[in-house]
This record gives structure tokens, C-alpha cells and sequence, in this order.
């Protein structure tokens, strides 16, 4: 039953990191346009590979043998976590402006022969990178680097949930 944990503890940190962040946004903007087996197929192969990696990198980190290397990672990890997260409660600008942008990027990816879904899979991958939930996917390899494919696999359910 111990194996549950990561997982469900990937999920609802991820989910709650992910409220008002920048891929929500994204995928709310691509579903007025596409049918949602598209979206969803497009956001959990983009999810895969970006929590993926920060899981697989947290996991590399994890397996040095210096506890005091890892304290200072996991801190520094949750630190950036947490700044970001004020950093986003405090920020008041005005995104009219943008939001008028990304219709006209939405109409320029739309007219491209590549399929939808590889488009959505490669933005909401390089979204993620550096993003807070990669922060939080990052951290959590380091914490728990021996259940690898549970917490991907609760990062991608919570993408899929959205």
C-alpha cells in the first residue's frame, strides 16, 4: 500500500501547482478550437516527457550517497518552489495584451501540416521546462527515487484532469 503514496502525493502536488499556470491557460485556449481526445492525448504525451525527465533527473541526483547534497537539493528545489508560486500571487500584469497573441499563434500552428497532437505533446513539453511543476516533479525524484514510474505516472493523470 506504501507504493500508492507517490503517486497520489504526485498528483495532488502537481495538481495544485498547476492552478492559473501558463499551460492551464494553453490548454483552455486549444480546447475552444479542438475535440478533447486531441487535447488530452497531446497534454499527457507533453507531460510524460517533461515530468519525465525532472523525475528522472531528480532520481539521478537522489542516488548520490552525500545525505548533505540531498538535503541542499531538496531544499533549494521546494525553496524555488515556493518562490515561484509567491512570484505568480504577486504579479499583476495585464495579459489582454497577450491574449490577443496567442489566438494569432493558435491560428498560425493550425494552419501547419503537423498533427495536433505532436504540436500540443512539444508545447506543453518545453512549457513545463523550468516551469514549477517541473520544480515539484524535480523534487519529488529526489525524494522518492525508487518509485520513478508511479509519480510520472500521477503527473500525467493530473494533466490529463485539467
Amino acid at each position: 500500500m506504501d507504493f500508492f503514496y507517490p503517486f497520489f502525493l504526485a498528483f495532488f502536488l502537481i495538481f495544485l501547482s498547476e492552478l492559473g499556470d501558463k499551460t492551464q491557460i494553453l490548454v483552455l485556449s486549444l480546447s475552444s478550437k479542438l475535440k478533447s481526445f486531441r487535447i488530452l492525448l497531446g497534454v499527457g504525451l507533453g507531460s510524460f516527457f517533461s515530468h519525465g525527465i525532472a523525475i528522472l533527473f531528480g532520481s539521478a541526483i537522489a542516488n548520490f550517497e552525500n545525505p548533505l547534497l540531498h538535503l541542499l537539493l531538496q531544499f533549494a528545489t521546494y525553496l524555488s518552489f515556493l518562490f515561484f508560486g509567491i512570484i505568480t500571487l504577486l504579479q499583476k500584469d495585464d495579459d489582454s495584451h497577450n491574449a490577443s497573441h496567442k489566438k494569432g499563434l493558435l491560428s498560425q500552428i493550425s494552419s501547419l501540416p503537423i498533427g495536433y497532437i505532436l504540436i500540443i505533446a512539444f508545447s506543453i513539453a518545453i512549457g513545463e521546462i523550468g516551469d514549477k511543476t517541473f520544480l515539484a516533479s524535480l523534487g519529488l525524484g529526489i525524494s522518492y527515487p525508487s518509485f520513478k514510474l508511479l509519480l510520472v505516472l500521477g503527473a500525467v493523470f493530473r494533466n490529463d484532469c485539467k
